[in-house]
């Protein structure tokens, strides 16, 4: 399965505004990025949110549980685009490749569980088949 999301450009038009009025957190905003591949599927969504809010490694400046990701975008609030330059961009690429990876391995899992139970109903079918016919036969 070859389905690999990536981190995309910035989206100039989902840039939010510091609310500037001397607040903790008051000149922190929202920050929005392409994904590229399309509109990622609900369970890569989580594991996404969840490979942000606790990354492999990090650094002290790192926030989790500002990232999440709405149809074809992440977005990072309470953030600045100096946070992004600095330290965000990268920890965006690194928690999307493993997400993609992880993703990758739970669509392997599954297709594993479902060849496994089509095989475990192909050779019930098969027993089912030839105990029928041998009561059939019995009655012939």
């Amino acid at each position: 399965m070859e389905l690999k999301y990536a981190l995309g450009k910035i989206d100039r038009n989902g840039i939010g505004r510091p609310s500037c009025d001397g607040s903790r957190g008051g000149d922190l905003y929202k920050v929005t990025f392409d994904i590229s591949g399309g509109t990622p599927p609900d369970e890569w969504c989580e594991m996404f949110r969840s490979n942000w809010d606790r990354p492999t490694s990090w650094t002290t400046t790192h926030d989790p549980r500002i990232a999440f990701v709405c149809g074809s975008q992440i977005v990072l609030t309470l953030t600045t685009l100096e946070r992004v330059s600095q330290s965000q961009k990268a920890m965006l690429e690194q928690v999307i490749a493993k997400t993609n990876q992880d993703y990758e391995d739970l669509c392997k899992k599954a297709e594993m569980e479902r060849a496994e139970q089509a095989s475990i109903a192909s050779e019930w079918k098969e027993r089912t088949t030839k105990l029928v016919d041998e009561i059939n036969r019995s009655y012939s």
